[in-house]
C-alpha cells in the first residue's frame, strides 16, 4: 500500500487523521467484490466439506450460538487499567472495516474461526503508516506457505501473492509447526460425515434402502412366474407390458387376493424409521465438539437434570471455555494494531449478568465498600446521578441512629 501513502503525501502534504479517513474512502472505492462461495465437496466416508457440515442443522445451530453470543458484545479500549472514553478510542476499533460495521466485523471473524479455524485481515495503511482498515478475507480462498529463503509466511489470495507483514492471521487451535489453525469441523470431519450419512439414510429409508413395505405370502406353492404375476398385480403393473395399469376403474385402489394369498405389512415406528436415538446422539456429540451446553442445543443428556443454578453455571462455563477461546485471539490481534500502551478487550459483563434479584443483592453488598452509586449505575447501563438526584437521595436517607447511652451500674 505504499502507493496510497505517496498519493496522500502529494495531496495533503501532511500525515494527519483527516487524511487517514480519506485513505479509507480510497480503499473502499478501489476494493473489488469479495463475494465468493466456499468450495464444496460431496460427503464420503472420511470427508465432509464445510458447506456440507453447516447444512446439518445441529452444526448450524452450534455455530449460530457462538456467533450470536459474540455479536452482542461491545469492545473496550483500556490504558493503565482504565477504560478510555469513546472520544479517545482509536478509530480502527470503532470502525475496523469500511465494508461493514463493528457488529458484522465481530460476527464474521468468529464465523471464520469456527468454520475454518482461521481468520485473515489484510491490513491497509494510511499516510501516517498506521492501519486504517482491515479487509476480512474469505478463509476458503487463502493459501499459506512458508518461504524458506526469506524465512517468513507468504499468503496467496485470488491469484495475488501477499507478504506476511500485510496480513494479520488469527488461528484457532494451531498445532506446533503448523501454519494454519484447526477448527471443530476440520478436527472431526469423520464424525460429522457420519452424522450427515445418518440423516441422509433416515430421509431415504423408505425410498432407497431396499426395505419392502410388506410381504405377500400364500399357503400354496407358487411357481416363479406365477409369483411374479401376483406381485405385479398387487403393485398395479401389467406383467406383459411392464406398464402401470390404469386405475381409473378402481380409484380407491382395493386389492383382491386369491389362492390363499395374504399381505403382511412391515411396520416401523416413526422413532425407528427416522433413527431418532442415533440423531439425538449425534446432536450431543456435535454440542460437545463445539463446546455448547446441551440445553442450548435442546439436547437431553441422560442422567442429568437441569435447574436454574446449573443452567447459569453451564452458561458461564460456555463463555469462559468456549466463547473466550475465539474472542481472546481477536482481542490480541486488535491490541497489536492500536497505539502502544492500549489494550483491547471485549466487555463480557453483559453475558455474565445474573438474574435481577442476585444482581441487586450483589450491588447492595458492594455499595459503600468498594463501589460508589455511580459505579453501580454504570454496571446497569444507567447515567451517573445528577446533582439534584444526589440531594434527593441524601434527603431520603434516614438519619443515623443515636449512640446508646451508657448508664452507671
Amino acid at each position: 500500500m505504499g502507493w496510497l501513502t505517496e498519493f496522500f503525501r502529494g495531496r495533503t502534504g501532511s500525515l494527519d487523521r483527516t487524511s487517514n479517513a480519506a485513505a479509507r474512502a480510497v480503499i473502499l472505492a478501489t476494493r473489488s467484490s469479495d463475494i465468493t462461495a466456499p468450495s464444496t465437496r460431496s460427503v464420503s466416508d472420511q470427508w465432509i466439506s464445510e458447506s456440507d457440515a453447516i447444512s446439518l442443522h445441529d452444526v448450524y445451530r452450534a455455530i449460530d450460538i457462538i456467533a450470536t453470543a459474540a455479536v452482542q458484545l461491545s469492545i473496550d479500549v483500556e490504558r493503565n487499567g482504565q477504560v478510555l472514553p469513546d472520544s479517545q478510542r482509536p478509530n480502527l476499533i470503532k470502525y475496523p472495516s469500511v465494508f461493514m460495521d463493528q457488529a458484522d466485523f465481530i460476527e464474521q471473524n468468529v464465523l471464520s474461526l469456527v468454520v475454518s479455524g482461521n481468520a485473515y485481515w489484510r491490513k491497509q495503511y494510511g499516510p501516517n503508516l498506521e492501519v486504517v482498515n482491515l479487509d476480512l478475507l474469505n478463509p476458503h480462498e487463502v493459501w499459506v506457505e512458508w518461504d524458506r529463503e526469506k524465512n517468513h509466511l507468504v499468503y496467496h489470495y485470488r491469484g495475488e501473492k501477499i507478504p506476511g507483514d500485510q496480513i494479520q492471521h488469527i488461528t484457532r487451535m494451531k498445532l506446533p509447526g503448523a501454519v494454519k489453525g484447526l477448527g471443530p469441523i476440520q478436527a472431526a470431519r469423520q464424525e460429522l460425515a457420519g452424522a450427515a450419512m445418518t440423516r441422509r439414510f433416515a430421509s431415504e429409508w423408505f425410498d432407497g434402502s431396499g426395505q419392502p413395505s410388506g410381504i405377500l405370502s400364500s399357503d400354496q406353492p407358487l411357481a416363479g412366474e406365477e409369483a411374479k404375476q401376483y406381485r405385479d398385480v398387487w403393485n398395479g403393473i401389467d406383467s406383459e407390458t411392464g406398464q402401470a395399469i390404469d386405475q381409473t376403474a378402481n380409484p380407491s385402489g382395493i386389492k383382491v387376493l386369491g389362492k390363499g394369498l395374504s399381505y403382511d405389512p412391515i411396520l416401523l415406528s416413526p422413532k425407528d424409521a427416522q433413527w431418532i436415538e442415533a440423531q439425538q446422539f449425534d446432536t450431543t456429540k456435535i454440542a460437545r465438539l463445539f463446546g455448547i451446553p446441551a440445553y442450548l442445543m435442546l439436547a437431553a443428556v441422560e442422567g442429568s437434570s437441569m435447574t436454574y443454578s446449573n443452567v447459569e453455571q453451564a452458561w458461564q462455563d460456555f463463555i469462559r471455555t468456549t466463547l473466550m477461546g475465539y474472542l481472546r485471539k481477536i482481542e490480541l490481534a486488535l491490541t497489536s494494531l492500536v497505539p502502544r500502551g492500549q489494550t483491547v478487550r471485549f466487555n463480557v459483563e453483559t453475558l455474565l449478568r445474573s438474574d435481577t434479584k442476585s444482581r441487586y443483592e450483589a450491588h447492595n453488598l458492594s455499595l459503600g465498600r468498594w463501589k460508589t452509586v455511580d459505579e453501580v449505575r454504570k454496571d446497569e447501563n444507567m447515567a451517573p446521578l445528577t446533582d439534584k438526584q444526589r440531594e434527593e437521595l441524601k434527603a431520603a436517607q434516614p438519619p443515623p441512629a443515636p449512640a446508646p447511652v451508657e448508664t452507671e451500674q
